[in-house]
């Protein structure tokens, strides 16, 4: 409850896939209403009502020794022992199958033939969990993490997360078509990703802005003499400084999803438009991100998801949050490699 689609597809579902693994159990995926910042009713519950009976299993509830007060607990061993009959009843679609293929053969048809694993709602997002991945260092991390560790520990995250995407996060092939439409790349060119989160952000996490962004811009302007930039930010605001300050030989290379929603205040765009149309124009995002060369951008959920899909940007990205984030010479310099390793010549029109 609460969270967006970046959150819940990407952070929760890869910490519940990871827990399946480890169990060897059989994964499905069905979101409900009650993730209510992605449920659309007209598209996602169409699939009407289905009740089974089922032999239930649990799992026990444990806590990190550091988590004293006893307050997020994550699931243990399934107790493979202890069974119940139970009505399980679900609602629409699940939400995952509108924009993912299914990540298992699990259907209806042959739901009763094995014992199914609930976790209690406490532990459905188990962020917690010593072999969880997160987005940001919280909780219980945040305060052990040195500065000089960050991009160590995200490049821990990244790789287990990277591994869970790469076998279970496939796009519908209509998403694909949009990804590609809107971020077409080819072989011997260079492209930036800028991400930029502009509305709602809790938690330690800090808002980016312009200023930040606009040295690295114009360095990889110079640098690329003209490379294409991919822009994917929910702030209208931003948005209007990318086209106001930067002088127009830059401005043009700016490419982003025309028409898309985006707030003008700390609103979040599930807030403002249909559900299923902000769930579909954050998965453009992500992907169309995903083919970039280098990432620029802040923490969020969304961010981590573009790095779990093409987890070459951990070491191709500026997060401006990260206190030790790279120099502009260093920026420049990792351009310039880039470039000689894909032989994408300078274009010559900017300087």
């Amino acid at each position: 409850h609460g969270i967006g689609l970046g959150s819940a597809f990407f952070m929760a579902v890869i910490n519940q896939l990871i827990y399946a693994e480890m169990y060897n159990l059989l994964p499905w995926i069905f979101l409900s209403r009650e993730v209510n910042q992605i449920w659309d009713e007209d598209v996602h519950g169409a699939g009407g009502k289905h009740s089974f009976l089922a032999d239930v299993i649990e799992a026990p509830e444990l806590y990190d020794e550091r988590d004293e007060n006893r307050e997020k607990p994550f699931p243990g061993v399934p107790d493979f022992q202890r069974t119940r009959k139970e009505e399980v009843t679900v609602f629409g679609n699940g939400i995952w199958n509108s924009y993912f293929e299914p990540v298992s053969d699990f259907s209806f048809d042959h739901r009763c033939s094995k014992p199914m694993l609930t976790l209690a709602k406490p532990l459905v997002s188990h962020w917690v969990a010593p072999w969880a991945v997160e987005s940001y260092p919280g909780y219980l991390a945040w305060e052990h993490i040195l500065n000089s560790e960050y991009h160590q520990w995200y490049g821990q995250q990244r790789r287990i997360a990277h591994e869970i995407v790469r076998k279970y996060f496939h796009p519908k092939p209509w998403i694909q078509k949009l990804v590609d439409k809107v971020n077409p790349t080819k072989e011997n060119s260079i492209c930036l990703g800028l991400h930029h989160r502009g509305s709602d952000k809790s938690g330690k996490r800090r808002k980016t802005h312009f200023e930040q962004y606009a040295t690295f811009i114009e360095a990889y302007a110079q640098e690329t003499g003209g490379g294409k930039i991919f822009l994917a930010t929910d702030s209208a605001p931003f948005l209007k400084e990318i086209e106001d300050k930067f002088p127009p030989e830059v401005a043009i290379l700016f490419h982003t999803q025309e028409n898309a929603i985006r707030s003008s205040n700390k609103l979040n765009p599930f807030s403002i438009g249909s559900h299923h149309r902000t769930n579909t124009e954050v998965m453009i995002d992500m992907y169309a991100l995903a083919k970039c060369d280098i990432f620029l951008h802040g923490r969020s959920a969304v961010s981590e998801a573009v790095h779990y899909i093409n987890p070459k940007l951990h070491d191709h990205s500026v997060d401006f949050e990260d206190p030790t984030y790279m120099s502009e010479d260093a920026f420049r310099e990792m351009i310039r490699i880039i470039m000689r390793e894909k032989g994408v010549e300078r274009r010559r029109h900017l300087r």
